[in-house]
């Protein structure tokens, strides 16, 4: 979307950028700026920290050959021995 069309729609865009992932902003036919919710853009900054921490990124892994292999808890039984 250029920045012509965004000055125009500016309003519409804001009530309906929860409805889209993102809007590219375009100045001179090239992207400029990314549009998107507050809400995608804090889920993205948490993304990156967690991508960016060596320790978490391991600690997927494990959680995801864990899977793999079967050794999971159903989530009933886990609240049950929690008493939730």
């Amino acid at each position: 979307m250029s920045l012509t069309q965004v000055r125009r729609e500016w309003s519409k865009l804001i009530r309906d950028i929860n409805a889209v992932d993102h809007v590219i902003v375009t100045k001179r036919g090239r992207a400029a700026v990314v549009l998107m919710s507050h809400d995608d853009f804090l889920g993205l900054q948490d993304t990156i920290e967690i991508m960016s921490d060596r320790d978490e990124m391991r600690a997927i892994a494990v959680g995801e050959r864990d899977i793999r292999a079967g050794r999971v808890t159903p989530a009933r039984d886990v609240l049950q021995r929690l008493r939730v």
